[in-house]
């Protein structure tokens, strides 16, 4: 799985365009609502498909990603958690039974679009009244059930943790000594939350950097290898055919 972890720090970003995006989790609540065409919809494994009009809610730390797009267009909000206090006794206990709402009211349609298109000094805030609507209205036709929240805060800790610091030569030992857990407890919020070792993930998110450095073409390989953390660009080599089929001096070629 070429699973990394994205981090944008944002209070709330509005996109719009097509849905294709590798596995990966965030922070942010992401809200989707299909404008056009067809796409598939993967949440921790679970598989749903999204037709125009379909709206999809993701909540903060779940694996997830979009395929098989066929003339898809959707918007797409990002909203911090921390700036939907009013829902925050659910985003931290709860999650849904089912992320999918299928065939939303014009009434939500037009909430995405008045949020996609704000400006203006006050866009955030304005957006965020959108946001807040929008979550309330979809919250209103969804059921929930209860999660323990000590899990998701740690793990949060644990993915800003390898996120500051993944390019160093971290390990599960660091990782569990500096958040004050057991080593044992770190490997399996990655084997059974993340659904990927600890150096799959911590490779993973090297090798995304990697590639965006190769596609600013200002480093050489050897030169992205030390600065995306790998020891030896054997390693480097080694690591990135794993993930993505082919080597960088390849993958630097198809550009």
């Amino acid at each position: 799985m070429n699973l990394f972890y994205e981090q944008r720090n944002v209070r709330i970003c509005a996109l719009r365009g097509e849905l294709e995006w590798e596995t990966h989790l965030h922070n942010e609540i992401e809200i989707v609502c299909m404008r056009q065409g067809t796409c598939d919809a993967y949440i921790d494994g679970a598989k749903y498909e999204l037709t125009q009009g379909d709206c999809l809610i993701v909540f903060p730390n779940r694996i997830h990603d979009f395929r098989n797009g066929h003339g898809d267009m959707a918007d797409v909000l990002l909203v911090s958690p921390a700036a939907m206090t009013e829902y925050s006794g659910i985003l931290s206990k709860k999650l849904p039974v089912s992320p999918y709402v299928p065939k939303v009211s014009e009434e939500i349609r037009r909430l995405f679009e008045n949020a996609y298109e704000c400006s203006g000094r006050f866009a955030d805030s304005i957006r965020w009244g959108y946001c807040t609507a929008i979550i309330g209205s979809l919250f209103e036709s969804m059921e929930f059930r209860e999660v323990g929240s000590s899990d998701g805060k740690t793990l949060q800790q644990i993915l800003d943790y390898c996120a500051e610091h993944y390019k160093e030569a971290i390990s599960v030992t660091e990782v569990a000594a500096a958040l004050n857990l057991s080593e044992s407890y770190v490997s399996h919020i990655f084997s059974d939350k993340l659904l990927i070792s600890f150096r799959g993930y911590i490779n993973s998110m090297r090798i995304h950097e990697a590639m965006k450095l190769i596609d600013e073409g200002k480093l050489s390989n050897t030169e992205i290898a030390y600065e995306t953390g790998f020891g030896t660009i054997r390693t480097f080599n080694r690591a990135f055919s794993a993930h993505i089929g082919c080597t960088p001096s390849e993958y630097k070629r198809r550009k």
